[in-house]
């Protein structure tokens, strides 16, 4: 049986819905958002306390698992999901000091991604993505959707890091999708990093260290793919035109440079 994860938009405490014009400014269009801070602007009118009944104004069921996190642009809530047909495992709770699981899930699994309307919690729309039988196994932890989505403002981008990845408008047309083929990773925990959009630009990178670089617009377009050759689980962090990437021993700082020697990165 499915479980369901609970999408939840938070009331003010005085308990009334925030005007449409504020929601529609505070977009969260990647993980953590805006400025990959996880910070969003102060205001004192959202709740310190809630709970599945108190200062929730709607609830929205999202079939299957997936720790991607929801993200927001004008009055659109888009968040990715895998559904399976059949009964598997799902993550585990408490402490875990091991290696992930050793075989793929059972089943036909099915990606999809979902568009709520932030007023009501409708779904608006929802598109499969992809359909097939897992080809990698995962932390026993995490899911098949742990990659949190972005957004240029004008598409939306869904990485899916075991099968593709997909360009969507926000009315639910697919403009293109590349596929990633599934490769073992370390330990089995599967893919983790999610990807990100700056100026006109969409990075995503494989657990491996391989940064790919594909230009945001309607036509998929590889401009270049980068090797770090070293595992790496972290979503990169963006500052200004700097772009900062954890690898299991690294963090490099990357951008243009006026000098070409090996010893301007740090050891």
């Amino acid at each position: 049986m499915n479980r369901s994860l609970l999408l939840m938009l938070l009331l003010t405490a005085a308990g009334s819905a925030m005007p449409h014009d504020i929601l529609a400014d505070d977009n969260w269009p990647r993980f953590r958002g805006p400025n990959a801070d996880g910070v969003a602007a102060d205001n004192d009118r959202l709740p310190v306390t809630w709970n599945r009944t108190k200062n929730v104004e709607w609830v929205a069921d999202v079939p299957g698992w997936g720790w991607a996190c929801p993200i927001l642009w004008g009055d659109q809530v888009f968040v990715s999901t895998v559904v399976s047909d059949e009964e598997n495992d799902g993550p585990q709770k408490g402490l875990y000091l091991g290696q992930g699981v050793r075989t793929p899930a059972k089943g036909t699994h099915h990606w999809m991604v979902y568009c709520y309307d932030l007023k009501t919690g409708a779904v608006r729309w929802k598109y499969e993505a992809h359909t097939g039988q897992p080809k990698v196994p995962r932390h026993p932890k995490s899911t098949y959707a742990s990659e949190t989505p972005t957004t240029d403002g004008e598409r939306l981008y869904v990485l899916f890091g075991d099968v593709g990845l997909y360009c969507f408008d926000y009315h639910g047309k697919q403009l293109w999708s590349h596929e990633i083929e599934p490769k073992k990773t370390f330990f089995d925990y599967g893919a983790a990093a999610s990807p990100w959009a700056y100026n006109n630009r969409l990075f995503f990178l494989s657990e491996d260290g391989d940064t790919y670089v594909v230009e945001a617009g309607p036509e998929f377009k590889l401009l270049h793919s980068n090797s770090l050759d070293e595992l790496c689980l972290s979503t990169p962090a963006l500052s200004k035109e700097k772009l900062l990437i954890r690898t299991a021993s690294k963090l490099y700082c990357i951008t243009k440079s006026t000098s070409q020697q090996p010893q301007d990165a740090a050891e």
